[in-house]
């Protein structure tokens, strides 16, 4: 959109033969839509390189409440005609664009996912007793995945592989590229090399292309460690011995003393400031992990603060200093 006002796309028509198979509008968002949107867009190419595509169509599940339409916006052809189409998009002040092109079918042999995938889960099951007995629950000898009512856009035509690694096999889980509606739970079994000593230091970890690790939230019930991903990838079974880091910063430009925290695998679990045996409030910015004197005190020389951090696991670490 070249509008002056950068306001950007505010609604899509697409019409297939003259009749309107797709309409969005973009004037409400609800909050728990948003994971909807992974599926209104290309995810695979706004996860590699961060380019927004935008669908005219929706999967059986994920309908947003700015599509506007009663169709879906999927068009099946069972003939080799030419058929005409068009797609209409408008900015917020009603300046529209208007593509217009043909579309012709031919016959060919569509190959089923189901052929390929280990195990074919169902985003419409609806009932819980059928949910707790359907196939959308697969398990190994080392591993389970189990996916909740309304969590899938569509039906999942789920895959794995398998490697050995330390502390547990390494799951490959399906495609990355797939984004999922809300959380599944993925329980793993740890091998031998985890001893009791180093079992609640235990946690499942996600690797994504780029080989960033994440640790997640992580239980531990009848052998098996448990967590709820929002994402397929990579997961295998890691232990975090190693405490946070805590990085003392110059005052901000309010004269507040900061620090810089973070953790390498399982997150922050706690942090607390103690300046002269008194608790002090603290404000930290989960996305840059700057931790910031919350209120202005006074605050008498040779003053003695103590910040404690600890993390998911439990690591501790303790900074002492002596305020001048």
């Amino acid at each position: 959109d070249d509008d002056p006002g950068d306001f950007g796309i505010f609604g899509i028509e697409m019409l297939v033969d003259h009749v309107f198979r797709f309409m969005e509008q973009k004037d409400v968002l609800s909050f728990d839509e948003t994971r909807g949107v992974n599926d209104h867009i290309d995810y695979q190419s706004y996860k590699t390189n961060y380019t927004v595509i935008e669908k005219c169509f929706q999967s059986p599940n994920g309908h947003l409440m700015m599509n506007k339409s009663q169709e879906s916006g999927l068009v099946f052809f069972n003939d080799t005609l030419a058929h005409s189409a068009t797609i209409m998009i408008k900015d917020v002040r009603g300046n529209t664009a208007t593509l217009d092109f043909d579309i012709q079918s031919s016959p060919f042999n569509i190959k089923v996912g189901a052929q390929n995938a280990d195990h074919v889960f169902l985003w419409n099951v609806t009932d819980s007793a059928e949910w707790s007995t359907s196939k959308n629950q697969a398990s190994q000898e080392n591993f389970k995945v189990k996916f909740p009512i309304g969590s899938l856009f569509d039906t999942l035509y789920f895959h794995w592989s398998v490697e050995n690694y330390t502390y547990s096999k390494l799951f490959h889980l399906s495609d990355p590229f797939i984004p999922l509606k809300s959380a599944y739970t993925l329980s793993i079994e740890p091998n031998a090399g985890l001893t009791p000593e180093l079992q609640p230091k235990a946690l499942i970890v996600a690797v994504d292309k780029s080989g960033n690790r994440s640790g997640l939230i992580t239980t531990y019930e009848n052998g098996f460690l448990i967590t709820k991903p929002v994402v397929f990838g990579d997961f295998y079974v890691d232990v975090d011995t190693e405490p946070p880091t805590i990085e003392e910063l110059a005052p901000n430009a309010d004269g507040m003393f900061q620090f810089k925290i973070a953790d390498a695998l399982s997150g922050i679990k706690s942090y607390r400031a103690v300046l002269n045996d008194k608790w002090i409030l603290m404000n930290l910015d989960g996305k840059t992990g700057i931790l910031t004197q919350a209120e202005k005190i006074d605050i008498p020389e040779n003053s003695h603060l103590v910040l404690t951090v600890t993390d998911q696991k439990d690591n501790v670490k303790v900074l002492s200093l002596r305020l001048r």
